[in-house]
């Protein structure tokens, strides 16, 4: 099984612009053309300059890895493509709750999970 790895930090963006410019029915789109990415399906846009703001996949980014074209063709295959994928409240949560999300891909199904809990401190009081 491939994983598709993410920063929570860089996809809360996402959640956030889809949650907050759809009517009903929330998404963000899972992609995979100049690299592989996620975006929000929200509309206006989520614009930085002329461009989208997208979360890249980890070693996926044609802006600063190398390798990313074979890296991408490796995790998601050949073609490109567009995936929906839901949103709620409770996604834009586990963005902040967790530090990684990935997207485990098989040839007959992907799986969103969330890795890694963010901890917290406590300082004592002496």
């Amino acid at each position: 099984m491939k994983a598709c790895k993410f920063k929570t930090s860089d996809v809360k963006r996402c959640v956030e612009h889809a949650l907050n410019n759809t009517k009903n029915g929330a998404s963000i789109l899972f992609v995979h053309d100049d690299g592989v990415y996620i975006m929000s399906a929200g509309t206006p846009r989520d614009m930085i300059g002329n461009k989208n703001y997208v979360a890249y996949c980890e070693g996926c980014n044609p802006n600063k890895d190398d390798d990313f074209y074979d890296h991408s063709r490796y995790l998601v295959g050949g073609d490109d493509f567009t995936e929906k994928l839901r949103v709620t409240k409770a996604t834009l949560k586990r963005c902040e709750e967790y530090e990684e999300l990935q997207i485990e891909i098989t040839e007959t199904k992907m799986q969103v999970i969330f890795f890694r809990p963010k901890c917290v401190f406590l300082a004592k009081n002496t």
